[in-house]
């Protein structure tokens, strides 16, 4: 698969708009979409939605439906790329993303990073989404929530306690979501 690079990059490794140009006519780059490019090579080109927008929007950190998926807890592939962000960034306008805004007390705290089709994504890890399944439970279908839940009991062993009583401490609801996971999980 080729690398995929913003404008200022391609910009930067051609030499200039004109050189650019020149590499899109001869085949050397593709464009993506608007701003974005695909350096060809001799394997096949496929671009991933998600990896496209892992790319574009490095800060924004995949959550719940997306990292549930990906976190293997359901076989339900979503039909949107779930991503947080700070509450103060800018609107993502993609259509095949539904954002959620969160305070910088929250933001980032279990984040990982997974490589997805050779991209670098950033994710919650499972400790954070089982905080976040309990917190979102309400607005949740029940059988996809009793799924997750489900394979959550299944791999109770791999819950870091540690991890997970530390992001407890970060909400201010903690009390309650350990009550809630003591009864529900453990």
């Amino acid at each position: 698969m080729g690398k995929m690079i913003s404008y200022k990059e391609a910009v930067n490794r051609f030499g200039s708009e004109y050189l650019l140009l020149k590499a899109l006519n001869n085949g050397k780059i593709r464009k993506v979409k608007r701003g974005y490019y695909l350096l060809e090579n001799d394997t096949p080109v496929h671009i991933d939605s998600v990896s496209f927008i892992c790319q574009k929007y490095p800060d924004a950190i995949l959550t719940m439906d997306s990292a549930f998926y990906f976190l293997n807890l359901t076989d339900v592939i979503p039909d949107k790329i779930h991503l947080a962000t700070l509450r103060n960034a800018t609107r993502i306008r993609e259509e095949n993303v539904h954002q959620y805004f969160e305070s910088t007390k929250y933001y980032g705290v279990g984040k990982d990073i997974f490589m997805y089709e050779g991209t670098p994504a950033a994710i919650y890890n499972k400790e954070r989404m089982l905080i976040e399944l309990i917190r979102h439970k309400s607005t949740m279908a029940y059988d996809y929530y009793k799924e997750i839940l489900l394979n959550y009991r299944k791999s109770v062993d791999s819950i870091s306690m540690d991890r997970l009583e530390d992001y407890l401490e970060a909400f201010e609801s903690s009390r309650n979501y350990f009550e809630v996971l003591e009864r529900e999980v453990f």
